[in-house]
């Protein structure tokens, strides 16, 4: 009897183990045969028609913003960053975040709209289409959505994060050339790297009435894991880009989320121990003649996602100037406006620019 129940469980020991080597060597050939490498260049397909043309030396308004997946609003704290959650608290919050930005958007009705952290199919929001919800609430206008970080699964930390497709939308209100998806270096140790965002620049053309030159839009999300100067080399490849465009004789603007520090001695936040203090921003890349910038005003762009934003955990939480833009020197910036949304609807605050082209 003592013999055969040792049998018995010696068996049952085999098969929960092979089971479980099954089980982790099939979940890594998931992973690894699933991983997102994108090209260095990909032609976007634009969605949507408008009619509206631009015409030299006219203004516009532009609006950037990192949206933050629709997940992180102001009762969101995220495991990674210090706080204790990876989902977003509801399915119902991520609807009703991305129904806050519809709303602010429309009521800033800008002519171009340029968001990041754009989630479709990503068990962090509940599986909620956000490009759809936010395209389709604009009518007479192009869109052009360009992916940055896409896996069928990632098995950490606990709970999981899970399933994950999401990126950069652009949307416009003027009728455009076409989009195109240009890859930028980033690296990340195993097994981060089959899991990491891969940035990127969205760039969208316009025609102007009149003229062969081109107004060049370029939508970044930038992003470092291991290296902290990895962002400068994103950085470098895109001045090297806009350059490049700005010699052809075009007009150029890139705007998004930086990931870079644009605090300066009368615009800045206080330090908090402990949390992620961005790189200052990479200004001596660029000539003179060149501008860039974030927003005024005393308004942080975003916010650390240790804790929930309210009363009692402000001073816990850190603040940065991290959303921002740079042009070329034939465009006029002449104002910059971080909208104070109180990180309600996402951990970023947008920022309406006003421009001309010169």
């Amino acid at each position: 009897m003592v013999k055969w129940l040792l049998r018995v469980l010696r068996n049952l020991l085999i098969f929960i183990v092979v089971t479980a080597v099954i089980v982790l060597v099939g979940l890594w050939l998931l992973v690894t045969k699933t991983a997102y490498y994108p090209e260095d260049f990909e032609e976007i397909e634009t969605s949507g028609r408008s009619e509206t043309v631009i015409s030299p030396g006219q203004s516009l308004t532009l609006l950037t913003w990192n949206i933050g997946n629709g997940a992180n609003g102001s009762d969101a704290e995220y495991i990674l960053d210090g706080g204790q959650s990876v989902l977003a608290t509801t399915e119902e919050r991520v609807k009703e975040n991305t129904a806050a930005i519809i709303e602010k958007l429309k009521e800033t009705d800008p002519n171009i709209i340029l968001l990041q952290q754009v989630d479709f199919n990503s068990t962090r929001s509940y599986y909620y289409d956000e490009t759809k919800a936010i395209s389709d609430a604009f009518e007479e206008t192009e869109s052009a959505f360009a992916l940055d970080q896409k896996a069928h699964l990632v098995p950490y930390p606990w709970p999981m994060i899970g399933k994950i497709k999401g990126g950069s939308l652009t949307l416009s209100r003027i009728n455009s050339l076409g989009a195109e998806r240009i890859s930028l270096p980033v690296t990340a140790k195993k097994p981060d790297n089959l899991f990491t965002v891969r940035p990127c620049m969205l760039v969208t053309r316009y025609p102007i009435y009149g003229v062969e030159q081109q107004l060049v839009i370029i939508n970044v999300r930038l992003m470092t894991y291991d290296d902290p100067t990895e962002v400068r080399k994103q950085m470098t490849v895109l001045r090297d880009f806009m350059k490049t465009e700005y010699e052809k004789g075009n007009f150029v603007i890139a705007c998004g989320d930086f990931h870079q520090s644009f605090a300066t001695e009368e615009n800045s936040f206080p330090i908090v121990e402990g949390r992620w203090k961005a790189e200052p921003f990479s200004s001596d890349l660029f000539e003179e003649g060149w501008h860039w910038g974030s927003a005024g005003g005393g308004i942080p762009t975003e916010r650390s996602l240790n804790l929930p934003y309210k009363e009692g955990t402000r001073e816990q939480i850190q603040f940065s100037l991290t959303d921002g833009y740079v042009t070329t020197p034939n465009i006029g910036v002449s104002s910059a406006e971080a909208i104070d949304m109180q990180f309600v609807p996402s951990d970023h605050n947008p920022i309406l620019l006003r421009i001309s082209l010169q």
